[in-house]
């Protein structure tokens, strides 16, 4: 009788423990989908010119939110350098 109380016992956790197995599976699926749902947000935050150059000036602060249309950067194209000669 009691071989087959503490099977039973031992069933029951094992039933608890698959419950939490699922339960934590979804919650690590919740994560990962959240995860993929920042890192698409990280990439709008990320500016990029269209042709290669020095940044000259930054015209906003680390946190500003920024607007469309908004300068926030100048950036000098270094793929045509004029030099003047003084004589």
């Amino acid at each position: 009788m009691a071989a087959l109380r503490q099977a039973k016992d031992d069933l029951r956790k094992i039933e608890i423990t698959r419950r939490g197995v699922k339960v934590a599976e979804a919650r690590l699926g919740a994560a990962q989908a959240a995860l993929h749902v920042a890192e698409i947000y990280l990439e709008y935050t990320r500016l990029r010119a269209p042709f290669r150059g020095i940044v000259t000036s930054r015209n906003i602060e680390p946190g500003e939110v920024v607007t469309p249309g908004r300068e926030v950067i100048s950036i000098a194209d270094l793929s045509v350098v004029e030099l003047n000669r003084s004589s």
